[in-house]
């Protein structure tokens, strides 16, 4: 049997049933990269996508809130968990507005982004899992990414469309 990572798992699953969670650029890149408040090479466990402070997030896919809260580097955040496996994290929100336990549908806001925690500006950072591996968002949006991280990508060996 061949087993395939989730990457792969996405790539050939149905992803156009999944939604953006914002309209946006992906800034920086889900792998090693260089933190760009800290100035040190470390391992970034989503994408940013730059927006304007107050964007509407909305959640990609049918879900349950599992958890919202603050931390000194994500700032704001907001967890997910879908019936399928899945669970998502938005970070460095200004407000969420859903409370942990509640059920939200694909489409539904569920936060407004923002600039808390280690940020450098007004974006939303994107994480997710798969029954409970981190995985890279990346194969899950349809979104225009800079230049940069199309070279971070490629420096790893990796394909972006």
């Amino acid at each position: 049997m061949d087993i395939k990572s989730p990457e792969q798992v996405a790539t050939t699953a149905n992803t156009a049933k999944w939604q953006n969670p914002v309209e946006g650029m992906v800034t920086s890149s889900y792998g090693d990269r260089t933190n760009p408040v800290l100035h040190k090479q470390e391992f970034h466990d989503g994408i940013d996508i730059a927006v304007i402070e107050g964007t509407e997030v909305k959640t990609p896919q049918d879900a349950r809130v599992s958890a919202v809260g603050t931390s000194k580097t994500f700032g704001t955040y907001i967890k997910l968990k879908t019936d399928d496996g899945y669970e998502i994290m938005f970070a460095h929100l200004s407000k969420t507005k859903a409370k942990e336990g509640k059920k939200v549908a694909k489409g539904e806001v569920v936060a407004l982004s923002g600039n808390t925690g280690l940020s450098t500006g007004a974006h939303v950072h994107y994480s997710l899992w798969l029954n409970g591996k981190q995985i890279d968002p990346m194969y899950y949006v349809k979104l225009p990414h800079t230049d940069e991280v199309k070279t971070e990508y490629k420096d790893r060996g990796e394909y972006i469309n």
